[in-house]
């Protein structure tokens, strides 16, 4: 849409400023006897709308989460270290714009529950990327019950870990390690039958903070 819309206001602004400046044609008088500069008049409307047109596709190539702020309880906190910022940027998410994201969904079973789970979330790697982490970051993860965790970002893949906002079609409590879990899809792959991933596998999470690296696992 953005491409169409880019495409729209130079095809414009060519059709009523680049092709009027270069006619070779007598410029056209005002009813009032003076003439009109070639292109001009016509130049001026087009850059008017080659900058609206600009704009409005701009707006609408931004992801809706990433200018909304959240309206409900927060559920996620995610900070970005800067450098040369004393400050971090923070971003935070409910549950709608949790929800408002790509999502992923798998069925693993875990060493915490009993039998086959299906979880469903943001992967973290999608998430990662859209916040801007750079390449070689550590992610610094703390839940709710004061538990934390450092899982580098090169650890962060597709398929991998999701943070899980339901269980089995419904939405997990603090008592059922929710409201946000950080799983990985445990049976895919015996690298993440490791007590390293399942450290790793905070539960009650309701921070991230993105930090310089290293990554090495």
């Amino acid at each position: 849409m953005f491409a169409i819309i880019r495409e729209l206001a130079v095809v414009r602004y060519r059709k009523d400023c680049v092709v009027l400046s270069s006619s070779r044609q007598p410029a056209r008088r005002l009813e009032w006897g003076r003439p009109r500069p070639r292109g001009s008049s016509s130049c001026g409307r087009a850059g008017a709308w080659l900058a609206l047109l600009w704009l409005t596709a701009s707006l609408m190539s931004v992801p809706a989460w990433a200018v909304a702020s959240p309206r409900g309880v927060v559920l996620l906190t995610v900070k970005r270290a800067i450098p040369g910022q004393g400050t971090p940027s923070v971003k935070r998410f409910d549950m709608a714009m949790l929800q408002a994201l790509p999502h992923r969904s798998f069925t693993t079973t875990t060493i915490w529950t009993k039998g086959p789970q299906r979880f469903e979330g943001v992967l973290l790697r999608d998430l990662m990327r859209a916040l801007g982490a750079p390449p070689g970051a550590m992610l610094l993860a703390h839940a709710q019950n004061a538990y934390s965790a450092r899982i580098p970002l090169s650890s962060a893949t597709d398929p991998g870990p999701i943070i899980a906002y339901l269980r089995n079609g419904k939405p997990m409590s603090l008592r059922e390690k929710g409201p946000l879990w950080l799983v990985f899809p445990y049976d895919a792959d015996r690298r993440w039958q490791t007590e390293v991933v399942y450290s790793r596998s905070i539960w009650q999470l309701d921070q991230i903070t993105i930090a310089p690296g290293p990554a090495a696992d």
